[in-house]
């Protein structure tokens, strides 16, 4: 389980950091006060999910962005795509793929 857990991050990271150079043309909104999420936060998350459900699909799933995508009674993989996105907006390289 763990390889898996990194195959998705290592994923997920590829696609936040090619985002990275581009900052200004990302698509922000405010979930809550201080509390932001870009399309690049759900991009991440969805290719985790689908690296996931693939190899596990009776895994459930619970996403910072998407909530429970599966239920289980027996495993719950719980995502934070971009732990750090306000760090990760400003262009300050602290942030990371959060995957438990």
């Amino acid at each position: 389980m763990a390889n898996i857990a990194l195959r998705a991050a290592r994923q997920a990271g590829q696609i936040i950091l090619r985002a990275m150079d581009r900052l200004d043309k990302l698509t922000v909104e405010e979930k809550a006060n201080n509390d932001f999420v870009s399309n690049v936060d759900r991009e991440a998350e969805a290719a985790i999910v689908e690296i996931l459900h693939k190899t596990y699909p009776t895994h459930g799933i619970l996403g910072e962005e998407q909530g429970s995508s599966y239920t289980s009674d027996e495993y719950t993989w719980i995502i934070d795509p971009l732990d750090g996105t306000t760090n990760y907006l400003q262009g300050i390289p602290h942030f990371c793929v959060s995957i438990a």
